[in-house]
């Protein structure tokens, strides 16, 4: 069957290209004025709101960006997804790079600044906190805070240090702004750097031209935007000036995009930490991208009492919630807490009853080789109104965040420590989904590569339409085969999409569930499953590596796991993946009901055939949903009613009978015609 396309486009190299410096939002040890470095603290309420303070900025300069580079640290990461949320440019692809790390300051790390000032001196500590070329003493190797560095899988490749100097810092700055960041510049694209204070400091000395005297005036507050324009044919940033670093006599090329008084306060805010124990906040009292406010905002410096470690709190910022946790300043590797982790584990332990009280051995035949997990997106705005859905880009509602964060605690719960990929498409809806999967496993440094071939099947005109409405305006049972039928094209649209994520994209009109299998194919065939053998390949020769004592790295309590990969889309495009993977008939695809933010698990042997198990349900013989199997069935049973028989249709037979079986959901079958339907003669 041929696709119906639409215009293609093109990337056209931006003439003078952006490059945008921030810095995270305000931390949990940012707020206890603590030297932080490498370890792995959250946000807190205020930190979130900055970073969507700075998103609001950015979109507010008409911004589009072309890349995201951040680090492996949560706090960099969680604030560029705010930003870009803010900028509705989430697709943006976003790399993660341990050499985007903070500066590891040593003993210095944990340690209150003002307090360290106390037993040191002031001049001490700033020489240490501030010098290109003083390097403070290293932490010991058995500080629980560098051993839980030294286990983490995210650095079981990588040198982690005892301590850095800012030459240090500087030298894996450079390298990163030599093999990534340049070049992408020089194409003509944008690019945004989210990192950390001395990191971005490094950068700055790079673009601006600073010495080592120069670098110690440079201050970068919490969530503060600095906007560079990058001369292509010199192959440097223009010589443009903005003001001058501190009280140096320094030119500063990029321009903040807060007003400069309050960029100054901060600085001396950050310049004070040493001599008075404050916190500062660049969150603005007017609001997102408000300019509004009468500057910044300082208080005493305090951290969370001890038996607050580990809480998870939920707030409200614009009507979103969003989590973030206390972390101690001991150890920061913690089980997922209260409500969530609770909720993950009683929906575990319901399953294992489950599968006791019906015999069923989760052990496989042949040895597994690796993990496939698919996950449709959380509950949407569309989801909620029983809406057609395909590439309107609909935003999740709380309840798809929560359900996605619940998908990530699962996982953890079952002892995935890591996974090696996430693949997600270019909707926002799967995107946060893999976002909030990922830090309820504490995985936010996992890579995570979006592709338009992921993208929910094209509904065409009936986008945005109200499904038991489009029931009763074409039928009953004609809907249901658009919906659910594999060869069923529904109406064309008449309305191009334009739209630069998809620069060089063919984009449909309107798609059958075919259509979707023929664009998946390539995504399948030349990056998902190669991917995958390359990862069974590398776990093998560990194991025999291994096993003849040469497989350790050094790093401490590290474990060997199987390759794990996450694919995040949409229903449809899931139900594509499943037949392929189960090998399902056309009469049995229309049974398929994907719920929202639940782990399929398909364990795979290592020549990445799917493994028989005792878990899964009918149609499915190979994978098996994560959690309570009656919550599973139950919004399945939604799922399957969203286009269901009503008052003006029910005279008319559906495609699935029994249309509503009380005592076993599974017995249902399709009995519209699947061969015929929809095609063209």
């Amino acid at each position: 069957m041929t696709l119906l396309f639409v215009g293609v486009a093109t990337f056209v190299p931006r003439p003078s290209p952006k490059l945008v410096v921030v810095r995270h939002g305000q931390s949990e040890w940012n707020l206890g004025n603590v030297f932080t470095g490498w370890v792995d603290v959250d946000l807190t309420i205020r930190g979130i709101t900055e970073a969507r303070d700075a998103g609001a900025l950015c979109k507010r300069e008409e911004l589009e960006l072309d890349l995201v580079a951040t680090s492996y640290q949560r706090r960099a990461i969680r604030s560029a997804g705010l930003m870009l949320s803010r900028m509705d440019q989430c697709w943006v692809p976003m790399i993660k790079d341990h050499r985007l790390n903070e500066q590891h300051p040593g003993m210095m790390t944990g340690w209150n600044k003002h307090e360290l000032a106390k037993v040191h001196g002031t001049q001490q500590v700033m020489q240490w906190r501030r010098h290109a070329t003083t390097v403070p003493p290293p932490i010991a190797a058995d500080e629980p805070l560098q051993q839980a560095l030294m286990s983490d899988v995210r650095y079981r490749d990588v040198h982690v240090p005892s301590v850095e100097g800012f030459h240090d810092t500087l030298s894996r700055v450079k390298a990163v702004w030599k093999d990534t960041l340049q070049p992408a510049l020089q194409e003509g694209r944008n690019v945004m750097v989210v990192s950390h204070g001395n990191t971005l400091r490094a950068l700055v000395r790079l673009l601006d031209g600073a010495t080592d005297a120069d670098s110690f005036h440079v201050d970068l507050p919490t969530a503060c935007p600095l906007l560079y324009t990058y001369d292509r044919a010199a192959g440097c940033v223009a010589h443009e000036v903005h003001g001058m670093w501190g009280e140096s006599k320094l030119p500063r090329r990029g321009r903040f995009l807060l007003p400069e008084d309050v960029v100054q306060q901060a600085q001396k805010a950050m310049r004070e930490q040493v001599e008075r124990n404050i916190a500062y906040t660049t969150a603005r009292r007017g609001g997102e991208g408000s300019e509004g406010g009468s500057g910044i905002s300082t208080c005493e410096a305090w951290m969370a009492s001890e038996d607050t470690y580990g809480t998870q709190y939920v707030n409200e910022v614009d009507g979103w919630s969003y989590t973030y946790e206390v972390r101690p300043p001991s150890s920061w590797r913690l089980d997922r807490t209260a409500q969530l982790q609770n909720r993950a584990q009683h929906e575990l332990m319901v399953q294992r009853k489950q599968l006791l009280a019906a015999n069923v051995n989760p052990r496989t035949a042949r040895p597994v080789g690796c993990v496939l997990v698919l996950v449709r997106h959380g509950y949407s705005q569309f989801n909620a109104r029983n809406r057609f859905t395909g590439w309107a880009d609909a935003e999740l509602t709380n309840r798809g965040r929560d359900e996605a964060r619940l998908a990530g605690s699962m996982l953890r719960e079952m002892g995935f420590g890591h996974v090696n990929r996430v693949y997600s498409s270019f909707l926002k809806r799967a995107i946060k989904t893999a976002w909030l999967m990922l830090d309820g496993m504490d995985c936010l440094w996992v890579p995570v590569k979006n592709t338009w071939r992921l993208n929910e099947r094209h509904y065409g005109a009936l986008e945005g339409r109200e499904k038991r409405a489009c029931s009763e305006e074409y039928g009953l049972q004609q809907v249901q085969k658009w919906r659910r039928g594999i060869r069923d094209r529904p109406p064309e649209s008449h309305e191009s999409i334009h739209d630069r994520r998809y620069d060089g994209v063919e984009v449909p009109r309107a798609e059958a569930l075919c259509d979707c299998a023929e664009r998946l194919r390539p995504f399948l065939e030349d990056e998902l499953y190669p991917e995958m053998r390359d990862a069974v390949q590398r776990q093998r020769e560990a194991n025999e590596a291994g096993a003849s004592g040469g497989a350790a790295h050094g790093k401490v309590g590290q474990q060997i796991e199987l390759p794990t990969f996450v694919v995040v889309s949409s229903e449809n495009l899931l139900r594509a993946m499943v037949q392929d993977l189960e090998g399902l008939s056309e009469k049995q695809v229309p049974l398929i009901d994907i719920p929202y933010a639940t782990p399929l698990m398909y364990q795979l042997d290592a020549d990445l055939q799917p493994l028989q198990s005792e878990l899964a349900k009918a149609p499915l013989h190979h994978g098996w949903y994560v959690g309570d199997a009656t919550r599973v069935q139950d919004v399945q049973k939604s799922i399957r009613q969203q286009v269901a028989p009503t008052s003006s249709t029910s005279g008319e037979d559906s495609c699935i009978l029994p249309e509503d079986d009380a005592d076993d959901y599974n017995k249902a079958e399709w009995v519209c015609d699947f061969w015929l339907s929809g095609l063209d003669f």
